[in-house]
C-alpha cells in the first residue's frame, strides 16, 4: 500500500539530487516564449506546453503539474492531472495562460506533485523538478527555483494577417462526454511567413477569457504542414525557423473532458505567425465563426453491492463496485474512494491482496489507506455503452450487531462521479452489511422452522430476516414448529 510512500519518494529525490542534477522530474517548454494577444478582439488566452520527463529514479503514482508564483499580469495558477508516470517515461502538460497587457520578462514556476496539490485542497507531496538542458524537445530556457523550474514570458499584441486563415474546424464528439476524449481539428493556411521573432508559428485552440480550461484538459497536439514547409510534429505548440512560402496545415488538439460545462462554449482556434517584421494572428475569426461546444454530458454512474450482505458473528464480505458508462465513447476515472463504516467496537478493514478489476488482480500499490478511507488510483477505463467491475473483500471482526453502510465515489480530475448522472449532487453508491451475533431462531421454541430456507441460498430464513408466512397467520414460517403443507405431501 502507499502509506508513507510519498514521504519516501521525496526523501529519495532529495538524496539523488545531491549527486545529480538530473535526479528529478525534468521540465522543458514546448510552447511560445511570448503570450500573443489582441485585446481589442478579446484574444487574451494562449496555451503553454511543458515536456515532463520522470528522471527521479522512482515511479510517480498520481502526477500533477502546475504553474505558480506569477510575477506580473500574466496569470493562471493552474494544475493538470496526468496520472501515473513510471521512472524514465515522458508526458506533456498544457496549461491555459492569460494576459491582458503588453509586458516583458515576467516569470512563473512550473511545479510537480505526487497527489492532489495542497492548493487544490489535497495532500499531495511536491517533488523536485529540474530544468531540462538545451537541445531537447523544447527551448531549454528553464532555470532552477527551489523545487520548481522558472520560465520567463513576454506578452505581445498582434494584428490580423489576411492570408493567415483557419478554413475548417471539426469538433467531436459534440456534446462532449465527461471522462472521455474530445478533439478540435483545424485546417487552414499560413500565408507567407516572415522573419519576425525567427519565422515562427504558434498555435492555440482557444483565446477567450472564459475558455473552460479546468473542464477541457488539453493532453496532446499534432501539427502537419505541406507546401512551403513539410513537417509532422506532436506535442508542441511552437515552430520556428520556417520557410517563407505559404503552408497548408492541419492541427489536432486532443482534450480529456474533466469537468462540467453548463452552457455552449465558443470555439476560437487562433494561430500566430511571423508576417514581415510583425507577428500577426488568424484573420476573420469570431466567437460565431464555428459551431460551439455544447454542454458536457455525464453518462457515468456507480452502483455498489455486498455479498454476503448478512454476517453472523462477523466474517468477510465481498464488495462489488460497478462503473457504468451509457455514453458513446470510453471514459476514464482517475480514482475510486471508498469509505468503510466506523464500528463502535472491533474493526472493519480491507483484506490486502483482494482487489480485482474485471476479475484481474489490482495491485495494492495503487491503494492509499487513511483511517477508514480507501483510495485506489486508476485509471479505470469504462467502455462505451458498457461497464467495469471492481471487487474487494472487507473483514468484520468483533463488531457489534448493526447495519454498516459503505460508500464509494469516483473522480475524473476533481469532478465527483457517484450513483447519479448529476455531478452537482453528492450521492455516493452505497452497500449495507448487517452483522448479527447468532441465528435468532431457537430450535427448542420453533422446532423445524429454524432450518427453513425459502430462497434456497443455503442461509436459513431466520438469519436473513425472511418473513415468508405460508399459512397467513401473521407469524413467519421459521417461528412456527410446523409449516403449512400446501400440496399435502407431508
Amino acid at each position: 500500500m502507499r502509506i508513507g510512500r510519498q514521504i519516501y519518494l521525496t526523501l529519495l529525490l532529495l538524496l539523488l539530487g545531491a549527486t545529480s542534477v538530473h535526479a528529478a522530474v525534468d521540465i522543458d517548454r514546448v510552447s511560445s516564449p511570448v503570450i500573443y494577444t489582441n485585446v481589442g478582439e478579446d484574444f487574451v488566452g494562449m496555451y503553454a506546453g511543458y515536456q515532463v520527463v520522470n528522471n527521479s529514479g522512482a515511479d510517480i503514482d498520481d502526477l500533477w503539474v502546475g504553474t505558480e508564483n506569477f510575477s506580473g499580469t500574466i496569470r493562471e495558477d493552474g494544475f493538470v492531472s496526468l496520472g501515473p508516470l513510471a521512472s524514465g517515461q515522458t508526458t506533456y502538460a498544457f496549461i491555459y495562460l492569460k494576459a491582458t497587457a503588453v509586458t516583458s520578462a515576467e516569470t512563473h514556476d512550473v511545479t510537480v506533485y505526487d497527489g492532489v496539490p495542497t492548493a487544490l485542497g489535497g495532500v499531495g507531496t511536491q517533488l523536485a523538478a529540474a530544468p531540462a538542458p538545451p537541445g531537447g524537445a523544447g527551448d531549454g530556457s528553464g532555470t532552477q527555483n527551489g523545487l520548481g523550474v522558472q520560465f520567463t514570458l513576454d506578452a505581445g499584441d498582434t494584428i490580423a494577417a489576411g492570408a493567415n486563415k483557419v478554413n475548417t474546424t471539426v469538433l467531436g464528439p459534440n456534446p462532449p462526454e465527461l471522462g472521455a476524449i474530445m478533439t478540435i481539428t483545424t485546417i487552414g493556411a499560413t500565408g507567407t511567413i516572415g522573419s519576425a521573432d525567427g519565422s515562427i508559428f504558434a498555435g492555440t485552440p482557444a483565446v477567450l477569457a472564459d475558455w473552460p480550461a479546468d473542464s477541457l484538459q488539453l493532453v496532446s497536439t499534432s501539427i502537419d504542414m505541406t507546401g512551403g514547409n513539410t513537417l509532422s510534429v506532436t506535442d508542441t505548440l511552437f515552430l520556428s525557423g520556417l520557410q517563407s512560402s505559404t503552408s497548408d496545415y492541419t492541427i489536432v488538439f486532443t482534450f480529456v473532458v474533466t469537468g462540467s460545462i453548463a452552457t455552449p462554449t465558443a470555439v476560437l482556434p487562433v494561430n500566430y505567425i511571423s508576417s514581415g517584421t510583425q507577428i500577426k494572428h488568424t484573420t476573420k475569426i469570431t466567437p460565431t465563426s464555428f459551431p460551439p461546444i455544447q454542454p458536457v454530458e455525464n453518462s457515468l454512474t456507480l452502483a455498489k453491492s455486498a455479498s454476503p450482505s448478512v454476517l453472523t458473528g462477523g466474517g468477510t464480505s465481498t464488495y462489488t463496485v460497478t462503473m457504468s458508462n451509457a455514453g458513446t465513447v470510453p471514459a476514464d476515472l482517475r480514482e475510486l474512494v471508498d469509505t468503510l463504516a466506523s464500528p463502535a467496537l472491533g474493526s472493519i478493514s480491507y483484506v490486502p491482496g483482494t482487489a480485482r478489476l474485471d476479475g484481474v488482480l489490482f495491485p495494492d500499490s495503487q491503494l492509499t489507506v487513511t483511517g477508514q478511507q480507501l483510495s485506489w488510483l486508476g485509471p479505470f477505463t469504462v467502455p462505451a455503452g458498457g461497464s467495469a467491475t471492481f471487487t474487494y473483500d472487507v473483514a468484520y471482526s468483533s463488531t457489534p450487531d448493526d447495519l454498516y453502510d459503505n460508500n464509494v465515489i469516483a473522480f475524473i480530475g476533481l469532478e465527483q462521479i457517484d450513483s447519479t448522472i448529476d455531478t452537482a449532487d453528492n450521492m455516493p453508491a452505497t452497500a449495507t452489511v448487517t452483522v448479527e451475533s447468532s441465528d435468532p431462531c431457537i430450535p427448542s421454541q420453533f422446532g423445524a422452522g429454524c432450518t427453513i430456507d425459502t430462497d434456497g441460498d443455503g442461509t436459513p430464513d431466520s438469519v436473513e430476516g425472511e418473513t415468508t408466512d405460508s399459512d397467513g397467520d401473521g407469524t413467519p414460517d421459521y417461528q412456527e414448529s410446523s409449516v403449512t403443507d400446501s400440496d399435502g405431501d407431508g
